[in-house]
């Protein structure tokens, strides 16, 4: 039962990443361009051209076009071709994942996941309040979304006692940096402020707080997960 109210809460998670993405919950060409991590192209019986189209989730789409007069064919056009029609491919995969995410967002009301739909504001922030049971572990891309929400995240493997990630708010930080930092802003002028960004910081081991960069060992890991909160103090 447990694993299971993961799964489902993950699977929350997951509907709220892609509806950030397509706010109009409309699939468009440019959103599945940016699924494509990279295209190659193959050469067979030398007037047919095979495209195999690489997405970022590891999935592939495959394409074919063939030149009837060797004397007519075009390398360049024989690509296109080729490519036009892997890209064809990847409406319908999509779409359904589309489908289900809408379906996993509306329907589902699991681990205190309290959705709420407003067509003004991102969807990146309409999960509430959610939880992953601790022992559940997940990849970096639900880390950030974790972040995003508010919760403290850290990596099973991490050694230190104590450590975790948080995503600290630009403007919690903004009096502070722009008055007495860079002096910018004193005379109440907002115009003088310089806007101060979101940042993720760990606390460390030996209770200091540090800007953190992930390494690329931290970004492929999929041993992350939920750090408790009690009180607010771990």
């Amino acid at each position: 039962m447990r694993m299971l109210r993961a799964s489902m809460t993950l699977g929350v998670i997951s509907a709220v990443g892609l509806l950030a993405t397509l706010p109009d919950r409309k699939l468009t060409k440019e959103f599945l361009e940016s699924e494509i991590k990279d295209v190659e192209y193959n050469r067979l019986g030398g007037t047919i051209t095979h495209c195999t189209i690489h997405t970022k989730s590891g999935f592939t789409f495959t394409g074919e076009s063939a030149c009837v007069n060797p004397n007519n064919f075009d390398p360049k056009i024989g690509e296109q071709v080729a490519y036009d029609n892997a890209f064809e491919k990847m409406w319908l995969p999509y779409g359904f994942w589309l489908h289900k995410a809408m379906l996993e967002f509306s329907n589902l009301n699991v681990c205190n996941a309290q959705c709420e739909c407003d067509n003004d504001e991102s969807l990146s922030g309409m999960v509430k309040d959610w939880q992953i049971p601790n022992d559940t572990t997940f990849d970096f891309g639900t880390a950030v979304e974790a972040l995003k929400q508010g919760a403290r995240v850290a990596r099973e493997g991490w050694n230190g006692k104590g450590m975790f990630l948080s995503l600290v708010k630009g403007r919690d930080a903004d009096y502070h940096v722009n008055s007495r930092i860079f002096g910018t802003g004193e005379d109440g002028n907002s115009e003088k402020q310089m806007p101060i960004l979101d940042a993720i910081y760990m606390k460390t081991a030996d209770n200091k707080l540090v800007p953190w960069l992930a390494s690329q060992t931290d970004l492929l890991s999929e041993d992350w997960q939920i750090v408790e909160q009690h009180n607010g103090r771990n």
